[in-house]
């Protein structure tokens, strides 16, 4: 699940009302959602999020419904066969077990564990919940932990020496556990975040795109005429100072995707040695700019101590090959290869630096 939605939730339990939580726990075929995605569903039929929509979200919503009356959890599995999703349009088949875990705002317990879960992702932190999938039983007694990355128990009700030996989990999974029902680990960490040094017109399409993908932003650049809210409305922070001053205030982290596309070579030169030496790698960095251009800046950056490894982690040119030309497709190609490189997709061949956009105004 992503950390707007339990956002949602903590807001909701917050204002007093009862919501169920839909997990993904399991899925095969061509489902329409994978196994981590989620939805909540209110007494009032409010939904947010989503687990595919269609014929999987109206079954679903029934099954929450009830759930809501009877406050007990359930599992429960969803074919989708051919017949059904040719009549509704559809063009993902497939199966899905689904996780119903009602959530009542009575329960302090589980508003605990909730609020924690949103105080970790909104602080910038990272970690695991672990939920045991048992049909059946009351909510109040649903038994999720809330684990830091290194295993230690922030929130949450479980059996004595039920986190013993928990592995991290970098994608949601089941845990098979012996004579009782298995565990559903997921990640728990921010929304992932663009950290865009650049907001010329390749930069500012980027932007654009970036959010409507579902990225956070943040906008860095020394000309205050193209770091401004103008240019940028949805970001969440737009700094106008020099680069090297811009860093001390700019947050960045594991869930952070860097794009380096600033006025010039000496400046691109300039932010990528600071983002490679920064003790907290982000999980992509990506540098517009021709293979000539990477060739003579990584030159440079060897001469100064950067290792081989620590460049071989800088995607330059950026973006995957479709041919791109205008800033509109740069966008696009840029987000792509960043998008598959979150889903842990490999990528194409990158995009060269275009000539007609290497200039001051075109960046």
């Amino acid at each position: 699940m992503n950390g707007q939605l339990y956002a949602s939730l903590h807001q909701l339990l917050e204002q007093g009302k009862d919501v169920v939580l839909v997990r993904v726990v399991r899925h095969s075929g061509s489902a329409p959602r994978g196994t981590g995605s989620g939805c909540l569903l209110t007494a009032a039929g409010k939904m947010y999020g989503s687990i595919g929509g269609g014929i999987l979200e109206y079954r679903a919503m029934e099954r929450a419904q009830a759930l809501l009356t009877s406050g007990e959890t359930a599992l429960a599995t969803v074919e989708l066969s051919a017949v059904e999703v040719a009549a509704e349009g559809m063009i993902c088949g497939g199966r899905v077990d689904l996780f119903f875990e009602p959530i009542l705002a009575a329960d302090l317990a589980a508003r605990d564990c909730f609020a924690a879960i949103h105080a970790l992702i909104a602080g910038g932190g990272s970690g695991i919940l672990r939920t045991r999938l048992a049909d059946g039983v009351p909510a109040v007694v649903v038994e999720r932990l809330l684990l830091s990355d290194a295993g230690e128990v922030l929130a949450g009700v479980a059996s004595l020496g039920s986190a013993v030996g928990v592995r991290p989990a970098t994608t949601p999974r089941l845990e098979e556990v012996d004579g009782g029902a298995p565990f559903f680990l997921e990640p728990v960490a921010p929304e992932p975040e663009i950290v865009l040094f650049g907001g010329g017109h390749v930069g500012e399409a980027v932007g654009r795109l970036a959010v409507l993908t579902g990225f956070r932003l943040q906008v860095i650049d020394d000309r205050p005429e193209f770091a401004s809210r103008q240019r940028f409305p949805e970001a969440e922070q737009v700094v106008a100072l020099p680069f090297a001053e811009a860093l001390k205030v700019v947050r960045s982290g594991r869930a952070s995707y860097v794009v380096i596309m600033t006025r010039g070579h000496l400046s691109d030169l300039e932010v990528l040695e600071m983002v490679l030496r920064s003790p907290q790698a982000p999980a992509y960095i990506g540098m517009i700019g021709s293979r000539r251009k990477r060739d003579t800046l990584f030159a440079a950056l060897r001469r100064q101590g950067v290792t081989e490894a620590a460049l071989a982690a800088v995607h330059c040119p950026i973006g995957l090959d479709i041919g791109a030309q205008t800033p509109a497709e740069l966008a696009v190609s840029i987000l792509a290869e960043i998008i598959a490189h979150r889903k842990g997709r490999g990528g194409g061949a990158e995009v060269a630096e275009n000539p007609g956009r290497s200039g001051r105004g075109g960046r």
